[in-house]
């Protein structure tokens, strides 16, 4: 029960109000909550869902993790990026991030549609010791990803960014392979790209107009393996397939 209020006496001056002491902050740590850039975690790490990576997360997490990926259950989203970057000693020591896909008809939320050019530039930023990336089934992705994971990553070896098989948009840029040809200091130690291209016919293929700025970075980087993935649904079978033109090494 509270206390009545006692008033004051002629010529008393109030008392001044008493602050209880306030702890010191601590990012996300709490009896109950797990932080993993304050844990070791796990060194690899698989989520097969959304809903294992949503439950269970925070529990494998930490500083020694090296290998993310993401299993064919995953919706990868902009809101997985930003929680992801938000644990920034988790980012500055993973080596490889991985989406699983599988096109088969039976799983429709596996894929990275929703991700944009910003979101993965952050995700470069945040990952500079970045070794693999590999993610398929977005459609939004541009010059700037390329760019934004070998101007970031250093380490970077292997660099794959596809799309789906019913996506017709050429996720081919000129842009990058002039900018990677212009800064061989960016990511010195890439073995291989592999990228999606849309093409309707072997004439396609073969005089496609981005090719002259693929073989003058091809030349500059002669040990660089450059891969174009073509996937065409197949007419009989939900699963499609897969097939690609080589170039370089």
């Amino acid at each position: 029960m509270t206390k009545p209020a006692v008033p004051l006496r002629p010529g008393q001056a109030p008392a001044s109000p008493r602050y209880l002491p306030i702890a010191p902050y601590q990012p996300c740590r709490s009896d109950s909550i797990r932080c993993p850039d304050i844990e070791k975690g796990t060194k690899n790490i698989l989520f097969g869902s959304n809903q294992d990576r949503k439950n269970d997360h925070l529990d494998f997490l930490g500083s020694s993790t090296r290998q993310l990926i993401f299993g064919i259950g995953t919706h990868l989203t902009p809101e997985i990026i930003d929680e992801l970057v938000s644990f920034i000693k988790v980012c500055r020591n993973l080596w490889h991030f991985e989406l699983l896909f599988l096109d088969d008809g039976y799983h429709p939320d596996n894929h990275a549609k929703a991700l944009t050019d910003d979101d993965i530039v952050k995700l470069a930023a945040a990952c500079p010791n970045l070794r693999s990336i590999k993610l398929p089934a977005t459609t939004q992705l541009g010059h700037r990803s390329l760019i934004a994971f070998c101007q970031h990553c250093p380490g970077l070896k292997h660099l794959e960014i596809t799309t789906v098989a019913d996506n017709k948009k050429l996720f081919v840029h000129e842009t990058f392979f002039d900018e990677a040809m212009r800064h061989p200091s960016w990511a010195p130690q890439l073995k291989k790209i592999v990228l999606y291209a849309h093409c309707d016919s072997y004439q396609d293929r073969v005089h496609g107009p981005y090719l002259k700025h693929v073989r003058a970075l091809s030349k500059r980087r002669p040990k660089l393996i450059i891969e174009f993935l073509r996937i065409s649904p197949r007419v009989q079978s939900q699963l499609p397939v897969a097939s690609a033109d080589v170039i370089g090494a």
